[in-house]
């Protein structure tokens, strides 16, 4: 049997701008999240926003 977390999708992300790592890191403490699921949620957020703008256009 193989561990869920080998059969995971995985990316490396390269932050662009100094300091952005660390911002997101406290908005996930504050959250009382992981960096991760941060990550997650915030790409969910950016996607219900795309889907909805196109909606708005149609």
């Amino acid at each position: 049997m193989v561990a869920a977390s080998k059969e995971a999708d995985r990316y490396i992300l390269r932050f662009e701008q100094p300091g952005h790592r660390s911002r997101l890191k406290e908005m996930a403490a504050r959250e009382k999240r992981s960096l991760n699921k941060q990550l997650l949620i915030l790409i969910e957020k950016g996607e219900e926003a795309v889907k909805k703008e196109r909606e708005a256009r149609q």
